[in-house]
């Protein structure tokens, strides 16, 4: 027996370290029989049948074999309670009473239900315990059609890895394979997503950083253990512009690698600066185009967004804007002094709703109301319909952009003239515009 390993309720022990076996006992029975006789063997408190193995751990017993089967009330973690606490070995017996002791179902299910029922109270057991592990299905076919079909429900029933192999002809492989699903079984602690630098600094406008965004704060891919990562990667790497999405594990800790392909920047160069750049030039372009921007956005920026909340912005200038007037003596009070003046363009932002309108004439009220009907309750399906062999949208927009173009010059000077008025005079002055 030298060298061979047996198993316990606290792991596997080397034969030689068993010591004195008592080799028939019961820690915990709990018959599940209408016959008084047996129901006297219970044994339900797990301190009292504690006591008891220490007795027998003090008179240089080491270990116990546990004979209580199912239906008898089998209790596998009080069993490594007490192996723990008295440092006896327990080993325990699996399979079912004699015939008395049989569930009523027994006789009624066939052999692969029974199976089931076996192994249901061992994955529950593993479940309690909160503790990795993975489901090994012994059989002579690991490849077999049907054999890699009981993996995938057995799989989708308990939730947990599964993984078929020959047990007594079992290869390095399987044993790495068994190891790789044990670790994807370990709970999640922290999880992080390092994207590529060049996302980082693009808003969430950018259609890919938006996908994986979209990805991440999934509700429906929310990772509990290592191997719900799996799941995540695999949509990651779905998406066209993503070359690989790996792991990095640290004992709880899970970093989510994300690789773009090659060409992605090309091409999002290409998107943001709205024409192709092949050559330095084109580069030099494009980077001096974002300069011009830039300024811009910081010159009328926040005027604009003010413009798009409230409807009005304004755009302040700053001293490189001003043009200094020559100064001029002044008299006032019998005294004299100098006057200073500088002239500041101001840019004024309004926002101003513009109302265009399209009413062909289709023909009958049937037909009018059947356009209606054919949004299904979404006005702006609209938009897509075309009239005159032109969509709505289009018309409509033509629309907008004739009243814009139709404002007269000295409708806009006045306007300027209004506004040079209300800014530069020092009264809460009622102007009138007439147009």
């Amino acid at each position: 027996m030298r060298g061979k390993q047996i198993m316990t309720v606290t792991g596997p022990v080397n034969a030689n370290l068993l010591g004195t076996v008592y080799s028939h006992e019961h820690l915990i029975v709990q018959p599940q029989i209408p016959d008084e006789k047996y129901i006297a063997y219970t044994l339900s408190d797990e301190n009292a049948s504690a006591k008891e193995v220490q007795l027998f751990a003090n008179a240089g017993g080491k270990t116990i074999v546990e004979m209580t089967p199912i239906n008898y009330g089998r209790d596998v973690l009080a069993y490594q309670r007490i192996a723990e606490k008295t440092g006896i070995y327990v080993i325990c017996c699996t399979g079912f009473h004699k015939e008395l002791f049989m569930p009523s179902w027994f006789k009624e299910k066939k052999s692969s239900q029974i199976y089931d029922e076996v192994l249901n109270e061992v994955v529950s057991k593993m479940k309690t315990l909160g503790k990795p592990f993975v489901i090994v299905l012994n059989t002579a076919y690991p490849k077999k059609e049907e054999t890699i079909q009981m993996v995938e429900e057995m799989s989708l029933k308990y939730d947990e890895s599964v993984y078929a192999c020959n047990v007594i002809n079992m290869e390095e492989a399987d044993v790495d394979q068994i190891f790789t699903l044990a670790l994807s079984e370990f709970e999640i602690e922290t999880l992080t997503y390092k994207l590529p630098e060049i996302l980082d600094v693009l808003g969430n406008d950018i259609k890919l950083k938006s996908d994986l965004n979209e990805i991440i704060m999934s509700k429906d891919l929310m990772a509990r253990k290592v191997k719900d990562v799996s799941k995540i990667t695999d949509k990651i790497k779905s998406i066209e512009d993503i070359e690989d999405a790996s792991l990095d594990l640290d004992g709880g800790n899970v970093t989510v690698n994300i690789i773009i392909k090659n060409d992605y920047v090309k091409t999002l160069i290409n998107n943001l600066c709205d024409f192709e750049v092949n050559t330095k030039a084109d580069l030099i372009k494009a980077l001096y185009n974002g300069h011009r921007a830039l300024i811009l956005e910081k010159q009328y920026g926040k005027a604009l967004e003010s413009c798009n909340e409230t409807g009005y912005g304004v755009a302040i200038p700053t001293v490189e804007n001003m043009k200094m007037l020559p100064p001029t003596v002044i008299k006032q009070a019998g005294r004299y002094g100098v006057k200073v003046e500088a002239i500041a363009p101001s840019i004024h932002f309004i926002k101003v709703d513009i109302k265009s309108s399209f009413a062909p004439i289709i023909g009958s009220l049937e037909q009018s109301k059947s356009l209606i009907d054919s949004l299904d309750g979404d006005d702006s399906k609209i938009w897509d319909k075309e009239i005159f062999g032109r969509k709505i949208s289009e018309i409509v927009n033509d629309g907008v952009k004739q009243k814009v173009y139709a404002l007269p010059e000295t409708s806009k000077e006045k306007l300027k003239d209004v506004m040079n008025k209300l800014l530069n005079s020092n009264r809460n002055s009622l102007i009138a515009i007439v147009l």
